[in-house]
């Protein structure tokens, strides 16, 4: 699964956003949520908050702030006098965030059809160009957000604000297990491959075949997904030492 790295040696890039924090809090969240996604602070690891703020060079108020966010987001547990950890992968959180992702992305996808006009196609496909570009250089941050981009533009169409806010919420969750399926070279291609049949529909304007393509390709990153997970389980057994922290 995901190499394990103490925060001290992560790099210093930017957020997912891909913007300036306005906050401090705002920077520590983004901050330790890319470490988080990206597997700099791999699943159960402890976090101490004097080294987080040491190492994010800020009090301890804002990373508390964005440790009380990252958890509501489902990416750490808080857990009072004890410890705040990583949240671990699992495949029943990743069936559980995936079974609700397709309900209500196909819901949306169907509804945005009548909504879409070639400007919209003109910028899917401008963002399928960014991605081609994104996936040969191997950039899997930008092409993460490239990949939440694409679909939140369909998605706007639809005019359901409170379902659209469900499947954000859903994607702040699940971005952890679409960088490890974009971590996989060919995966990257085969999502552009998809990313163009569904605005070969969008362009036929047809929400049929919209919603079932969307069902398709969420379903079939969730099994690739489970059998990287059970791929890596297979290897942590196998290799117990790989699993200790390393020393600071």
């Amino acid at each position: 699964m995901y190499p394990r790295f103490q925060i001290h040696d992560s790099p210093q890039t930017a957020g997912f956003d891909r913007g300036a924090p306005l906050t401090k809090s705002d920077f520590a969240h983004n901050e330790l949520r890319r470490r988080i996604v990206t597997g700099q602070l791999a699943p159960g690891a402890r976090l101490d908050l004097v080294d987080l703020c040491e190492a994010l060079s800020i009090s301890r108020m804002p990373v508390r702030e964005a440790l009380t966010r990252l958890s509501a987001q489902g990416l750490v547990e808080i857990h009072p006098q004890r410890a705040t950890i990583v949240s671990e992968l699992s495949p029943a959180d990743l069936r559980d965030t995936y079974g609700a992702r397709v309900a209500l992305e196909t819901l949306l996808a169907e509804a945005a059809v009548p909504r879409v006009d070639d400007a919209l196609v003109a910028e899917l496909e401008a963002n399928i160009e960014e991605q081609r570009g994104l996936a040969e250089a191997g950039d899997l941050e930008g092409f993460l957000f490239s990949d939440r981009r694409f679909h939140d533009r369909l998605y706007e169409r639809a005019d359901m604000e409170r379902t659209h806010g469900l499947v954000t919420r859903l994607r702040d969750v699940a971005d952890r297990y679409v960088y490890l399926f974009l971590a996989d070279g060919s995966h990257r291609w085969q999502s552009i491959d998809e990313h163009e049949g569904l605005v070969a529909l969008c362009r036929r304007r047809d929400g049929a075949g919209l919603k079932a393509a969307i069902a398709d390709h969420v379903v079939r990153g969730r099994e690739a997904l489970l059998a990287q997970l059970a791929r890596g389980e297979e290897h942590a057994a196998a290799n117990p030492d790989d699993q200790k922290e390393p020393s600071r």
